[in-house]
This record gives C-alpha cells, structure tokens and sequence, in this order.
C-alpha cells in the first residue's frame, strides 16, 4: 500500500473513533437526561437519539471498510453488512414516517425527546439526516457484497 493511501486509511480510523466516542457521549446524555451531552449548545437543537445511534453505527462501519482495505477477512465483513443493517433498520422507519407524514412513535421508542416540543415530531432527525444515513448504509451493503464477489 502506498504511503498517501495509509495516511488516508489513517485518518479514516482516527475519525471514525472520534466520531464513535461522541455518538456514545451523545447516547449517554439522552439515557441520563444530560443536557450539554445532546447539544453544542443550550439553546442549539439536540442530536436526535437514533442518529447518535447511526453516528455510533457509522464509524464502525467506516472503520472495518478501512481495515477490509488493507486485510479481507470475514469478519470485517460480518461487521460491515451488521453496521449497515443498523443504520437501515434505525432510519428507514423515520424514512417512511417522513415520506407519509405519519408518525408512528418510533421516534420515541428508546428515549422521549422532551425538549424539542417545537418540532411537529419530536425525537425525529432532520430529513436530510434520515436520507443521508440510507445512503450510507445501502453503501456498506453495496461495499460488502462487492467484496464478497472479489
């Protein structure tokens, strides 16, 4: 491997760790209602549950294609199609109640989003947050069944 490409593969790693360390961070604040753990700021809207959940799902998935790269086990694969199917199963409810404008209350199945009472459904992330993370899981399963082929 080429010393530009392990720098790239690095810096994958170290991001997709900071990024799962403050998914968790975020988790924690919406389990222990801690407030300063769910937003930048007190008055900013707060990261949504489920998407601390696909952050959380993201950087492993992220993180295991970076190691797929260098070393193809089955493992890292296992680990690549489960992270995808994570991310799909949280936000493709929030994708249909998003599409049909119905809400079902899955967003509020883990933790009731009190605090964002301004919003017609509380708890639910922004739609381009929903469709970003389809996007990303259907690209972990596109990567792993890719690989699989190979």
């Amino acid at each position: 491997m080429g010393k530009k490409r392990d720098i790239n593969v690095r810096i994958v790693r170290i991001m997709s760790s900071i990024i799962f360390i403050i998914s968790i961070l975020v988790v924690l604040g919406w389990i222990f209602d801690i407030t300063f753990l769910k937003s930048i700021l007190p008055n900013w809207v707060t990261m949504k549950f489920s998407t601390a959940l696909a952050f959380s799902s993201s950087s492993i998935l992220l993180y295991y294609i970076s190691l797929l790269i260098e070393e193809k086990t089955k493992c890292y694969k296992t680990i690549i199609t489960m992270s995808s199917l994570c991310i799909l199963i949280l936000m493709l409810p929030a994708l249909f109640q998003m599409i049909t404008k119905v809400n079902f209350g899955v967003d509020n199945i883990f933790v009731e989003d009190k605090a964002d009472i301004l919003t017609p459904f509380p708890g639910r992330p922004a739609s381009g947050t929903i469709i970003g993370f389809m996007i990303l899981g259907l690209v972990g399963i596109s990567a792993s069944l890719k690989d699989q082929k190979n």
